[in-house]
C-alpha cells in the first residue's frame, strides 16, 4: 500500500534501511517493486514462501521503525 511504500522511502532516506535485517529488506523491496500486490502474493514471491500474516507482521515492523525514525 501507499503507506508501506512511503515508510520504506523514509527508511532509505534516513539510512536506517541499510541496518535492517535481510528478512525486512526483502519484504520492503518486494512491496516497493509491487505496491499493488496483495500480502499473500508478496509472500509467494519470498523464498521460502511466507504466509500473509508473516508479510503483514514484517510490513508493520517496517512502519514502526519508520515512525521511530521520524521522532
Amino acid at each position: 500500500s501507499y503507506d508501506h511504500v512511503e515508510s520504506i522511502k523514509k527508511l532509505k532516506e534516513s539510512g536506517v534501511y541499510a541496518t535492517l535485517t535481510d528478512d525486512l529488506r526483502l519484504v520492503a523491496n518486494l512491496r516497493t517493486e509491487n505496491p499493488d500486490m496483495s500480502l499473500r502474493e508478496i509472500g509467494e514471491l519470498c523464498s521460502p514462501p511466507l504466509s500473509r500474516s508473516a508479510v503483514n507482521y514484517r510490513l508493520k515492523r517496517l512502519m514502526e521503525i519508520a515512525q521511530k525514525t521520524e521522532n
